[in-house]
């Protein structure tokens, strides 16, 4: 799998994590990272924090 792949994927992968928990952080949880991590991820993609 590319790299491109493999981020599309993870950034989808966040974006149904958000969406099934209505953007509450307990996605991260979901996500199997804790919340830092999953604020990072977030960053990393390109995708911003939940308010």
């Amino acid at each position: 799998m590319s790299c491109r792949r493999c981020a599309r994927r993870a950034t989808a992968d966040l974006c149904e994590a958000l969406r099934r928990s209505k953007g509450n952080v307990a996605a991260a949880c979901m996500a199997s990272h804790n919340r830092t991590d999953f604020y990072e991820l977030l960053r990393r993609h390109g995708l911003p924090p939940p308010t």
